[in-house]
C-alpha cells in the first residue's frame, strides 16, 4: 500500500512538473528569406489564366479567382525587420517574358515591407498557345538581400511557375440587349456584327434564362454553331449555400488547358458539349465548342433580372 502511495506521489510530482515546463516555440535559426507556396508546400506550382481559385471557405478575399494575373510569395523567416528588406532576384526559363508573361512593377526586385514578413511578385499570364501541351516555365532565383541580418535559403532560393495556355475573362456581362459575347476579345455585342468573332449567345426568357447557339439565336448562318453541356461539377446537394460560389471558384482551379482539350463533343453524360441550348443556375460550370472547335468553361457567377454576370476561360 505504501509502495503504491509513493509511486503515486512520484507520478503527481513528475506530472505537475511537466506541467509548468512551457515549451519555447520561438524561431531561433538564422533569419533567411525564401520563396513560400501555400498551395502545395514547394518550390513550384502550374498555372494559366484560369476562371478559378483554390478556397473552400466562402467567398475568401484572400484566395481569388486567378484570371489572367497569379503570383508567388516571397517570405521572411525569423525576426521582422525595422525596414523594408530588399531582395533581388533573376528569371530564366521557357517563358518569354512578354510573350508568356509580364512582371507587374518592378522587374528583379521584390521588398517584404518594414514590420511584415511576406510580400509577392506579381505577373500577368499571357501564354496564348493553340497546343494545350505547349506549358512554358519561368524560374525566379534570389541573388542578394539588402539586409545584413538575413540570408537567403539554401532549400527555397528559387520558384519555377509552369504556365499553361489559355484566354480568360472574369465579371463578364450580358443583358437582353447585348446578348452575344466573344471568347476570342472578351467584348460584349447586340447582335451578330462579328460572326467570326461571336461564339456565346445568351437567351432571355419569361422564365429561364439560357445558353444558346449564336447561329440559333440570330438565324445568321455564318454564326458560330457553339454548343453547350449540361451543368458540371455539380455541388452536393446537402451542400450549404454560402458555399456554392466557392465549391465552383475550387473546381475551376484544379483545370488546366489539357484537360479543357479533353472536354468531349459527342456524347450523352452531362458534361459533353452537344447542345445548342442550356438553361443556366447561379454558380453553374458549363463546358462549351464554339463552331471552330475551340473549348473552353463558363460560369455563371449572378443573374439580377436581364442582367447575367459570368467569367469565361477558353482555348486561345
Amino acid at each position: 500500500m505504501k509502495i503504491n502511495s509513493l509511486f503515486s506521489a512520484l507520478f503527481a510530482v513528475l506530472v505537475c512538473a511537466s506541467c509548468s515546463e512551457e515549451r519555447d516555440l520561438t524561431y531561433q535559426g538564422e533569419d533567411v528569406v525564401e520563396f513560400s507556396n501555400p498551395i502545395t508546400g514547394l518550390n513550384e506550382k502550374l498555372t494559366g489564366p484560369s476562371i478559378g481559385g483554390k478556397s473552400r471557405e466562402g467567398d475568401n478575399p484572400d484566395i481569388p479567382i486567378r484570371g489572367t494575373q497569379d503570383s508567388v510569395v516571397v517570405q521572411l523567416v525569423g525576426r521582422q525587420k525595422d525596414s523594408p528588406v530588399i531582395i533581388h532576384y533573376t528569371i530564366e526559363g521557357t517563358a518569354v517574358e512578354g510573350e508568356d508573361f509580364e512582371i507587374i512593377g518592378d522587374k528583379g526586385i521584390v521588398a517584404i515591407p518594414a514590420n511584415s514578413s511576406s510580400a509577392a511578385i506579381r505577373f500577368s499570364l499571357l501564354n496564348h498557345s493553340e497546343d494545350p501541351s505547349d506549358i512554358r516555365e519561368v524560374t525566379f532565383t534570389m541573388e542578394s538581400v539588402e539586409d545584413e541580418t538575413a540570408g537567403i535559403s539554401e532549400n527555397y532560393h528559387s520558384f519555377t511557375v509552369s504556365i499553361f495556355p489559355m484566354l480568360a475573362y472574369v465579371d463578364a456581362g450580358v443583358s437582353e440587349s447585348e446578348a452575344f459575347f466573344s471568347t476570342r476579345n472578351g467584348e460584349t455585342y447586340s447582335g451578330i456584327s462579328a460572326p467570326e468573332t461571336v461564339d456565346v449567345a445568351f437567351g432571355f426568357g419569361e422564365d429561364q434564362i439560357s445558353l444558346v447557339s449564336p447561329l440559333v439565336h440570330s438565324g445568321d448562318v455564318t454564326a458560330s454553331d457553339t454548343k453547350y453541356s449540361e451543368r458540371v461539377f455539380t455541388p452536393p446537394s446537402d451542400a450549404p449555400d454560402y458555399l456554392l460560389a466557392a465549391y465552383a471558384t475550387d473546381q475551376l482551379g484544379d483545370i488546366t488547358s489539357e484537360d479543357v482539350a479533353e472536354i468531349p463533343v459527342s456524347g450523352t453524360t452531362a458534361g459533353a458539349a452537344v447542345h445548342t441550348e442550356t438553361a443556366i443556375e447561379v454558380n453553374g460550370i458549363y463546358g462549351f465548342v464554339n463552331g471552330a472547335g475551340k473549348k473552353g468553361y463558363i460560369r455563371i457567377k449572378s443573374v439580377e433580372g436581364d442582367q447575367v454576370i459570368f467569367d469565361v476561360m477558353a482555348q486561345p
